[in-house]
């Protein structure tokens, strides 16, 4: 399941929060993985801020993880709070009636 939200931050950018979730292995649960991209104004597309493909590879350290992840969401211009409702929007999608 994907879901998307897009925030404008100052007058000229918009910033896309997406949210990925894939049933983990024993299928009780959900991984999510997250990606954020950015448009300035005149530009037609969304583009990665960082030039970093995510989600990152598995064999980056958890504190290298988070650390990178701080990076992007500070060149994005979002802030925690940005994340945090978008991925509340994605559980409540999840955990309706409408998926099952």
């Amino acid at each position: 399941m994907v879901h998307e939200k897009i925030f404008k931050v100052g007058v000229a950018r918009e910033v896309k929060v997406i949210v990925k979730g894939f049933p983990s292995k024993d299928l009780k649960r959900v991984s999510k993985f997250f990606e954020i991209r950015v448009k300035e104004a005149g530009q037609a597309l969304f583009q990665n801020p960082t030039g970093i493909s995510l989600p990152v590879p598995q064999q980056i350290h958890k504190p290298d993880q988070k650390q990178l992840a701080g990076k992007v969401i500070a060149l994005s211009g979002i802030s925690e709070t940005h994340i945090q409702v978008t991925v509340r929007e994605f559980d409540r999608i999840l955990e309706s009636s409408v998926l099952w």
